[in-house]
């Protein structure tokens, strides 16, 4: 037999000139559908159309539509064969002519009936025996277990098997039985004498998948399990690293930019982070460069800086990045030290400020003595010695969380950024950390400004937050005790900052009564003896 035409592969045009090429006659419903198929009159889409379910006409056998909507609705019981019968599919095709079936299915009680071939190639029939007729090309099924639904495996199709002794599924409920929670179906199963019984059955557990609700209770046990493991790492991480007793300076911050939930975690990176980037004491020795000349260099830097108002975290960048560059490169020669010096402010400015100057703007500030051409060689050498690393930190950031530790005023703050500044210039402190230059800064405000001893301000919450403690600071605070002093006893050297911080921005702490030589060194030395 050959393969009929599929009509998947068939036109729009060829299915309209098909239809158009059938003639459809409306007979009577009094007439005999026998008949009507004999003579090829009577399109059985238009019988199914006039046919309605209850009426009296014993050759129609009513059949449930499928889930494709197909012509396979209605069986000739009595009155046609499978011979004579011509029908079309839901695109108007003819199906192919079943007069090659040599064998009619019969059911338990030897009466025939008429398999109808669906689109899908699936037989249909009323009764539980079901046979297969030879020489058409039938696709395989598949009966899915546990249901009474059959599944064609060449084209994916489901269609239901109507047997009169197999119960339907109405609904499946969740019921608790024994203390488990078990899925329970509910049956209709026809009786013997013609009545419907609704029986309920334990649905069989499918090991290999679970329910969606336990899969979701054991999810979201193993979620809050895991989150609360976390909250308990976070306090115990916290009670070890900033103590249990110690108010905490940040809780009364608002606003997005003050970052409360996220400043105790920077700070501490910042404190271990420094470390990476330590400038040893004394590391100018044996060099063509003097501790002096540094000097002179960064105390010219620090009136550029001002005059291009750049900010405070630019100048301290330049004085970190000029230190490691002549730590690393020490054939860095006196003519080239300006030089170096202009480039690391052209650097610190490209990483931290919003607007940069060009580079013949710096060229020009060194009275010309190179040129923007010696600026961009300068650049890539410092760059590739110091692997583009400018992630050092700042004493500014130290101070600022350390004054609200100390509950400083805004004077005793400008005063201690003052002497930062004056830190940056002097080459004997050079060596220490920014957290401690910044402790440092803060301390020795703090005995200046204030009329107390600095043991009772340098309380146990300042000693948490800056991580040092006075005998800790003690050589430092000396050191910038003698600096400060040198500016003040030999007016005629290094005034860049002093000049800087006479600026009524600051509130002019630079020329303030208190800051005063005579006024405040004799009792700031006698008291940093006794610690």
């Amino acid at each position: 037999m050959s393969v009929p035409h599929s009509p998947i592969h068939t036109s729009r045009k060829e299915v309209s000139h098909q239809v158009n090429k059938t003639p459809i006659d409306k007979p009577s419903i009094n007439s005999t559908m026998a008949s009507s198929v004999d003579q090829g009159n009577l399109n059985p889409v238009e019988m199914a159309g006039k046919q309605t379910v209850g009426e009296s006409d014993p050759t129609i056998v009513n059949r449930t539509r499928n889930a494709l909507g197909d012509i396979g609705n209605r069986l000739i019981k009595n009155g046609a064969t499978a011979t004579n019968v011509r029908r079309k599919n839901r695109l108007g095709q003819l199906l192919p002519n079943m007069s090659n079936l040599t064998k009619k299915p019969t059911d338990v009680a030897g009466k025939s009936t008429a398999a109808i071939a669906k689109v899908t190639g699936v037989i249909r029939s009323t009764s539980n025996v079901s046979s297969k007729p030879s020489g058409a090309l039938m696709p395989q099924r598949q009966r899915i277990a546990g249901t009474g639904v059959t599944r064609s495996q060449s084209f994916g199709v489901r269609s239901k098997v109507i047997s009169k002794s197999q119960p339907t599924l109405v609904k499946v409920e969740e019921k608790d039985i024994g203390g488990t929670k078990q899925r329970v179906q509910f049956c209709q199963k026809p009786s013997s004498k013609g009545s419907v019984k609704v029986e309920p059955t334990i649905a069989e557990k499918d090991e290999t998948k679970p329910s969606t609700s336990t899969s979701r209770a054991v999810a979201t046990a193993s979620v809050e399990r895991d989150l609360n493991s976390i909250i308990g790492e976070i306090k115990a991480f916290s009670i070890e690293r900033y103590g249990n007793g110690f108010p905490d300076i940040d809780a009364k911050d608002t606003g997005p930019f003050m970052l409360k939930e996220y400043v105790k975690d920077i700070t501490e990176y910042l404190f271990n982070h420094e470390k990476l980037f330590m400038i040893p004491a004394d590391f100018l020795n044996s060099r063509h460069v003097t501790a002096r000349m540094r000097t002179v260099l960064l105390d010219w830097l620090v009136e550029v800086h001002q005059q291009f108002g750049f900010c405070a975290e630019t100048l301290f960048i330049t004085g970190k990045l000029l230190d490691r560059y002549l730590l690393l490169d020490p054939t860095v020669s006196r003519t080239r030290l300006q030089l170096v010096g202009v480039t690391s402010l052209y650097l610190a400015s490209k990483f931290e400020e919003v607007q940069t100057p060009t580079m013949v703007d710096f060229a020009t500030v060194s009275d010309n003595a190179f040129t923007s051409s010696d600026v961009k060689e300068m650049e890539k050498k410092m760059l590739t010695a110091l692997k583009f690393d400018f992630s050092a930190p700042q004493p500014v950031f130290f101070l600022r969380r350390f004054s609200k530790a100390a509950s400083a005023n805004v004077v005793v703050h400008n005063v201690a950024k003052y002497l930062m500044e004056l830190a940056l210039v002097d080459y004997s402190v050079c060596h220490y950390f920014p957290s401690q230059i910044a402790a440092g800064s803060l301390g020795l405000s703090l005995m200046i400004m204030e009329n107390k001893p600095l043991v009772e301000m340098w309380n146990p919450v300042v000693v948490h937050y800056t991580k040092n403690s006075l005998s800790d600071l003690k050589p430092l605070l000396l050191l910038l005790v003698q600096t400060l002093s040198r500016v003040y006893e030999d007016p005629t050297k290094f005034q860049a900052v002093r000049t800087k911080f006479s600026n009524k921005k600051v509130f002019r702490v630079s020329t303030i009564p208190q800051i005063q030589v005579s006024v405040w060194k004799s009792r700031v030395l006698a008291e940093l003896n006794t610690l």
